[in-house]
């Protein structure tokens, strides 16, 4: 998969090809509430707070491996549109 950058936030092809509906989807976002560490089941388990951000909004993390098996989290969001899940994170937090 090649990665791009799109308004700061590192994307997939498809979310260049739609960049309107991508956009939309992952800039601008509302403030959403992620689980707090003392709100979680096991509260000696600590969350990442980029994919906590992914799932309040609706998007599933996945791990890429790039061909030097370095490990980069990103998020799904509508099953094809895959943003860098810091960048969803750190570019969205309010």
């Amino acid at each position: 998969m090649k990665i791009s950058k799109l308004n700061g936030f590192h994307v997939n092809n498809e979310c260049l090809k739609n960049k309107t509906e991508c956009l939309l989807l992952i800039s601008n976002l509302p403030k959403v509430e992620v689980i707090k560490n003392d709100e979680r089941k096991d509260p000696q388990v600590l969350g990442n707070p980029a994919s906590d951000f992914c799932s309040a909004n609706k998007g599933s993390a996945e791990i890429l491996h790039d061909k030097k098996n370095n490990e980069y989290e990103y998020c799904v969001l509508k099953e094809i549109y895959f943003v860098d899940a810091w960048d969803f994170y750190s570019l969205n937090k309010k």
